[in-house]
């Protein structure tokens, strides 16, 4: 877990609070040993992109690096889930964008036509689940992307609620994707 980074010119002050947030970063589900170089260069890029907005009088400048390092760093593990739950789509609410989506998935698929078919309404069910999605609370549709992937008592020492709270969210989401015609016996 050693970077042979060397960033000549740079404050060792900045690439030590770069190195601290990275390794932190590879030490999450979301990256693996083999990226902290790559992550110590992208934080470093932000670092160097955002310095010109430094205002001296907002904030000290370490407090200024580190706020912009752990902006980078959440940006940097949204898109990373983002990615690995790449099924979900953010559209816009405008129903044109769905069906042009619909449409040219349909003729671009080259499947037969029982499987084209069955693709054709996954991605419409899928369409219909984001629609609802994107019109949760937030902290309902973080518990939608973190149901994918969790399970409950991860999901409750994740956010910091108690396993029968996430159940309770859980009931109200059925009540809510049920309301919009999306009812599934589970």
């Amino acid at each position: 877990m050693y970077s042979y980074n060397k960033y000549h010119g740079v404050d060792p002050i900045i690439i030590s609070i770069i190195s601290k947030k990275a390794r932190s970063l590879i030490r999450s589900r979301f990256f693996c040993e083999h990226h902290l170089e790559e992550l110590e260069q992208e934080l470093l890029i932000d670092v160097l992109i955002k310095i010109e907005k430094y205002q001296p009088k907002q904030c000290s400048f370490y407090g200024f690096i580190r706020a912009a390092v752990d902006s980078k760093g959440s940006n940097l593990i949204r898109t990373s889930l983002c990615q690995k739950n790449y099924h979900i789509v953010y559209m816009t609410k405008s129903e044109e964008s769905y069906d042009f989506l619909l449409e040219s998935i349909a003729t671009t698929a080259s499947f037969d036509g029982n499987n084209r078919v069955d693709l054709i309404d996954q991605m419409e069910l899928g369409l219909d689940v984001c629609k609802v999605v994107n019109q949760l609370k937030p902290d309902l549709r973080q518990l939608c992307y973190l149901l994918q992937k969790m399970n409950i008592s991860e999901i409750a020492s994740f956010i910091g609620i108690s396993p029968n709270s996430v159940y309770k969210k859980i009931r109200i989401l059925r009540t809510i994707f049920a309301k919009h015609g999306l009812d599934f016996d589970c």
